[in-house]
């Protein structure tokens, strides 16, 4: 019965189901604890509802990085291969970061909150969640790599130059970011034919070999970046060691070296994430509070104003650095494969939906807050999936944002001021020319 049941609701989640509830294993910033696999409520096999852990651990001892990225199966299955714990030293720092594939990612706990506290989890502020994004002690993780980064015993390697000539981007690159910046993660997984996971790596890939069925994988800026657009532009990420590869060194790019990358060399404009960011309101107004929780997970300066966070500015940026990059590159990035087939059908049709879709009213409302038309205009075929674009380069000059309260009274007082001397001197004048007539 009990079985039967499960069968049930993974077939209603295939049909209806995209609000993931991801169940944290015991101890998980443990060694135990990342080998123990996340437990999704819904069919994790079936891709709008898959799930994702990234894992960073930082030995403060040795200076060095390490990834290991625990596996998410199913509720009520095993894992195609055992995941095993890695040998971590004393005094190790791990952080995990999760994405979604779906509407919304919540974190649960079947300890009575033992778990998510020992996991130092963050899903979002009180009684609501970030949406597709959540992490466990990501601030002490950073803090302490960022320690040693700036001691000069963790080093960041450098940017590089993209094939445009221009600086490889990162994820707060006005080139890469969107509506919801810096979300999900790199992760991927190994999907089996007998709809089975297993953690992405090369022993577990020449283990399963036939088997394989495909590759699980999170839509992301981070994945996008580090793979899809590294690749195309001729781009290095940050790479590290993956642990849970245990008989080959292996290295993979994570959302926290690509943070932390981008925190140390990311030149201005700095994309950071806006109050108007999409993952970072309450009841869908702007919360100053979640776009901070939001931007500790991301190794971001917490901003310390609504104004220290605006839209307005945001949009600005991304107005005028996209779509120039964009047009530069349409040629070259039209023969690299859309990073997601059912949007576009290159690299570059991808990027336009993805600017598109973020510059208006359904995302940044860039259009309205700044006045403009979309500097990107869709091109899509008889299924609507984007093919191409036209794009106009935005002029250089300054789009002029409202006006503050300060400058506002500035201009009032000096309009009363200036029509006060104006009526004075009327007066004066008539008053001049009177005394001269009767004297």
């Amino acid at each position: 019965m009990t079985r039967l049941v499960i069968y049930l609701c993974l077939l209603l989640s295939i049909a209806f189901g995209q609000d993931v509830l991801l169940t944290v294993p015991a101890n998980p910033l443990t060694a135990a604890g990342l080998a123990t696999p996340f437990i999704n409520n819904l069919n994790q096999s079936v891709a709008v509802n898959s799930a994702f852990v990234q894992g960073a651990i930082f030995d403060p001892t040795t200076n060095n990085l390490f990834a290991y990225n625990p596996l998410v199966i199913t509720v009520g299955t095993n894992p195609a291969v055992v995941p095993t714990a890695p040998n971590l030293n004393n005094g190790v720092v791990v952080g995990l970061w999760f994405g979604s594939n779906g509407n919304t990612l919540t974190l649960v706990d079947n300890a009575g909150g033992a778990n998510l506290a020992a996991g130092v989890c963050v899903n979002g502020v009180l009684n609501s969640i970030f949406g597709q994004f959540a992490y466990c002690n990501a601030a002490n993780f950073f803090l302490s790599a960022n320690n040693a980064i700036n001691a000069g015993t963790l080093k960041v390697p450098p940017l590089g130059t993209a094939n445009d000539g221009l600086p490889c981007p990162t994820p707060r690159d006005f080139f890469i970011v969107d509506m919801d910046q810096s979300d999900n993660v790199v992760t991927t997984y190994i999907l089996t034919t007998a709809q089975l996971l297993a953690q992405n790596t090369i022993t577990n890939t020449n283990l399963l070999g036939a088997q394989v069925l495909s590759i699980d994988s999170n839509g992301s800026d981070e994945r996008l970046v580090s793979v899809a657009v590294d690749g195309a532009f001729g781009c290095v990420p940050w790479k590290i060691q993956d642990l849970a590869d245990v008989n080959n060194v292996n290295f993979v790019p994570t959302l926290p070296t690509n943070e932390m990358m981008a925190a140390a060399l990311q030149a201005p404009p700095i994309g950071l994430v806006p109050i108007s960011h999409a993952m970072t309101r309450v009841n869908n107004q702007p919360n100053l509070p979640k776009v901070n929780a939001y931007r500790t997970g991301v190794d971001q300066v917490p901003a310390g104003s609504v104004a220290q966070a605006d839209g307005f500015v945001y949009c600005q940026n991304l107005y005028f650095v996209a779509p120039k990059r964009l047009a530069a590159n349409q040629g070259p990035f039209s023969n690299f494969p859309s990073a997601d087939p059912n949007a576009a059908t290159n690299l570059f049709a991808f990027l336009c939906q993805r600017f598109f879709t973020s510059f208006s009213a359904d995302g940044l409302n860039c259009a309205s807050l700044l006045n403009v038309p979309p500097p990107v205009v869709p091109i899509k075929n008889m299924n609507n999936i984007f093919t191409g674009a036209t794009i106009t380069v935005p002029n250089p000059n300054p789009v002029q944002g409202p006006l503050s309260t300060t400058t506002i009274i500035i201009i009032c007082v000096c309009s009363i001021v200036g029509g006060l001397l104006v009526i004075g001197l009327i007066i004066g004048v008539i008053w001049y020319r009177n005394r001269s007539m009767y004297s």
